[in-house]
């Protein structure tokens, strides 16, 4: 009776035995065929099939040439173009009549933004206007002097003094003219004041170009003056960043280098190249300037967001690349699951230079094999999970 229990026991263990070498879908497979004495070497393969490379995102790449970025990481601001920001001052003294736009309207070049009533505006049209008109007296008198001279009807004197009196008539509406463009009206404005009535007094605030109003400082009726500005313009169809270039980077950013800028706070990013570089050092921050300049024509860069440039500061081409995701760490080795006829097979490899993204590979690895590029832990956890199973001390 004892002898038959003894039998059944042992053929138990032998089942439990078969069925614990046994995987449920990935297979290890090694030089070793006994379960219980597999160790872990070189040759040692991984097989999954194509579902579950998919269920784990594995992908799977081939070895080729490839090109390193070495970048260096800045901080930075953006900031507004100076050239397309504007403070708007009223050229004349005067009492608000209307505000046409408010802030974050946008307008365009030649806008009326507000119309002012001004004594002094008015004082300089009129000494304008009254300038034509004596001119055109001063012409016609002119004429006539001069066809009563030719015909030796009057004197020489008279018609020198009409002369002279049109020469300085004509003077006073230079000079009457030239106070209304320093007023900021072009020529041909002021040349059409002399057709139609006009509302003497009125005086009109515009946009010196298309962009968005970022700050108003006018209300009705208020009286405002000619140093005070009432309008702030700015067009950020392009804005600047300035990055902050450190004393011990200074040799390595030059004019033209490619750039990378992000936003700090999101996935926001462009590409554009180093504009300038200050050539003096801030004595406050010991920094220098980059400049950058970025198309911005959805407007999703803000100026005074913070930034960060990863500047690409050198460049270089290898015979191999792989992503850094691609490289594990296996018995404090690395290595790369290579493709083979019967699965992937760790290669231990040997490292060259590196990026953020990418890494040299001098040895392992051959030009045009198959290789894992990412998400070759579940490989590396199976092969770690089959050595425990067979007594080996594989990560």
């Amino acid at each position: 009776m004892n002898i038959r229990l003894f039998g059944i026991l042992i053929v138990l263990l032998l089942l439990f035995f078969q069925v614990s070498c046994k995987k449920p879908t990935m297979e290890v497979t090694g030089t070793d065929e006994h379960c219980e004495h597999e160790e872990h070497t070189d040759e040692q393969r991984v097989q999954i099939s194509p579902q579950e490379m998919e269920e784990f995102n594995v992908e799977v790449a081939e070895a080729l040439p490839g090109k390193l970025c070495i970048t260096l990481i800045l901080p930075g601001e953006v900031v507004y173009d100076p050239d397309r920001f504007v403070h708007i001052v009223p050229r004349v003294p005067g009492i608000v009549r209307g505000v046409h736009k408010k802030t974050g309207d946008k307008v365009l070049k030649g806008d009326i933004m507000a119309v002012i009533d001004s004594r002094e505006f008015a004082s300089a049209k009129s000494c304008y206007l009254a300038a034509i008109e004596t001119v055109s007296l001063a012409e016609a008198t002119y004429d006539r002097e001069k066809k009563l001279w030719d015909k030796n009807i009057s004197s020489e004197r008279e018609y020198l003094n009409a002369q002279t009196n049109l020469a300085g008539v004509r003077i006073q509406l230079h000079e009457s003219e030239h106070q209304l463009m320093s007023l900021g009206f072009s020529k041909e404005y002021v040349k059409k004041l002399k057709h139609g009535a006009e509302d003497i007094c009125r005086f009109e605030i515009t946009s010196p170009f298309s962009g968005i109003v970022i700050n108003k400082h006018i209300t009705l009726g208020e009286k405002v003056n000619d140093e005070i500005p009432v309008f702030t313009v700015a067009d950020i169809s392009t804005v600047w960043v300035y990055l902050s270039v450190y004393q011990k980077d200074l040799e390595s950013v030059r004019v033209g280098q490619p750039v990378t800028i992000r936003e700090q706070q999101s996935q926001h990013s462009a590409k554009s190249k180093i504009d300038y570089v200050t050539p003096f050092v801030e004595k406050s921050t010991r920094t220098s300037t980059a400049r950058i300049i970025l198309n911005n024509p959805e407007g999703g860069w803000r100026p005074g967001s913070f930034v960060t440039g990863e500047v690409i500061i050198d460049e270089f081409e290898v015979e191999i690349a792989v992503p850094r995701t691609a490289l594990l760490v296996v018995q404090e080795k690395n290595v790369i699951f290579v493709k083979t006829e019967d699965g992937f097979e760790p290669h231990q490899v040997t490292l060259g230079r590196k990026d953020k993204a990418s890494i040299e590979i001098l040895s392992g690895l051959e030009r045009g094999e198959q290789y894992i590029s990412r998400g070759g832990f579940t490989l590396k956890s199976e092969l770690g999970r089959s050595s425990l199973e067979g007594g080996g001390n594989a990560h």
